[in-house]
């Protein structure tokens, strides 16, 4: 087990309640959980006076939402007898992001609750979603709610891709619980290994030496990639997608779509995303 330290990026804790719980205990007797608020500065700094003045009156406006957010944090752990590391990021709108990201490398897990993503809307969930990917070289759990978050059996997205390997080593590192996977592929079939081996059975064979039960779905070529996962993660009944992150450029993805947009733009069951 390396899964030591998680720590759960949020900027309105009140809305995540069931999902740090969830996950409290879930993970919390293998790891250390910790909280990450997020509020950001809605001002950028400013050498004139009233210029000056806005963003001191911004910053001040961003430690009181921190303040109250560790109010509500520290109610919520006396509540339910549990303790939980806090920090709170308190930079400029244009800086969080890839501050969130320097923290983010000093741990074996990160998370971005799914309302976390409503709360900062899509253009900064999307932002902040992609530093932590990028930036951070850590694997990233998002989690809806509801969803169970102990994460036993794990769709795996193979496309053949470096990213969905980088994605699947996180999770078997990470994941506690992990007891089965089914590998998904959707569209054509994987080039063979070099010894004329399917690559969906060598696959299968790595996982089977990790995971106690592997099984395989395969599905035709659809246009809507990341609609498709999702509905063969749910159809074999797994708690978890895990798949690789920004298999084209993020330009293209965010100019014509591809699998990962679309999912964090609707994710309907936990998805761990790496690069």
């Amino acid at each position: 087990m390396s899964l030591h330290d998680v720590w759960i990026f949020t900027p309105d804790f009140e809305s995540d309640t069931a999902v740090i719980d969830a996950l409290y205990h879930s993970y919390g007797a293998h790891s250390r959980i910790g909280i990450d608020i997020l509020s950001p500065i809605m001002a950028l700094p400013g050498t004139s006076g009233l210029m000056a003045n806005y963003y001191d009156r911004a910053k001040r406006e961003a430690v009181e939402r921190a303040n109250q957010q560790l109010a509500e944090v520290e109610a919520f752990c006396d509540l339910q007898g549990i303790d939980l590391p806090l920090r709170t990021t308190v930079v400029s709108e244009r800086d969080i992001y890839r501050t969130a990201a320097l923290w983010a490398q000093c741990s074996d897990l990160n998370v971005i609750p799914g309302a976390a993503l409503g709360t900062l809307g899509g253009r900064s969930g999307n932002m902040l979603v992609e530093m932590l990917i990028f930036a951070s070289g850590r694997p990233l759990l998002l989690q809806p709610t509801p969803a169970r978050a102990d994460h036993r059996h794990a769709a795996f997205a193979w496309s053949g891709k470096r990213e969905a390997v980088v994605a699947l080593a996180g999770a078997v590192a990470t994941l506690p619980h992990l007891a089965r996977v089914t590998l998904v592929r959707i569209g054509g079939k994987l080039p063979a290994m070099p010894d004329g081996t399917d690559m969906m059975h060598a696959m299968k064979s790595y996982l089977c030496r990790r995971v106690p039960e592997v099984d395989v779905y395969t599905e035709p070529s659809i246009n809507f990639i990341g609609d498709a996962l999702q509905d063969a993660a749910l159809a074999v009944s797994a708690d978890i997608l895990i798949m690789g992150a920004y298999g084209h450029s993020r330009v293209r993805e965010n100019v014509l779509g591809g699998a990962t947009r679309s999912i964090l733009d609707h994710p309907r069951l936990p998805v761990l995303l790496a690069h």
